[in-house]
């Protein structure tokens, strides 16, 4: 579970099955939204200081800020593939990032593809 602040500038994640403290960052700006995980293990925040922020929802490092127009009070939204942002002004719509990992095996667990 990851959780925002719109008191500390802070992101805390936790552990769903026994409470605790997986990792913690210092976002550098308050956010009133705790985000949205995609399936390929990124967090997306929008903050008030007129960033989409990428974080590694498993360590809490920081992959990627893109810079909005104007300081965010939204959630992010996500769908097949992409991340919809929106700030005081404007709407954005960005590709989501991931990369694909594993073995296809056929029913006799011999490999397809990699």
């Amino acid at each position: 579970m990851v959780v925002g602040s719109a008191s500390t500038p802070i992101i805390k994640a936790f552990n769903k099955s026994d409470g605790k403290l997986v990792w913690e960052t210092d976002n550098g700006s308050l956010m009133l939204n705790s985000g949205s995980v995609s399936g390929n293990g990124n967090l997306y925040i929008t903050d008030l200081s007129s960033n989409l922020k990428i974080y590694d929802v498993y360590s809490g490092e920081l992959l990627r800020t893109i810079g909005l127009n104007y300081s965010s009070t939204n959630g992010v939204a996500l769908d097949k593939g992409q991340v919809i942002a929106a700030d005081d002004t404007s709407i954005f719509s960005f590709a989501s990032e991931g990369t694909t990992s594993g073995k296809i095996t056929n029913s006799d667990g011999e490999p397809i593809a990699e």
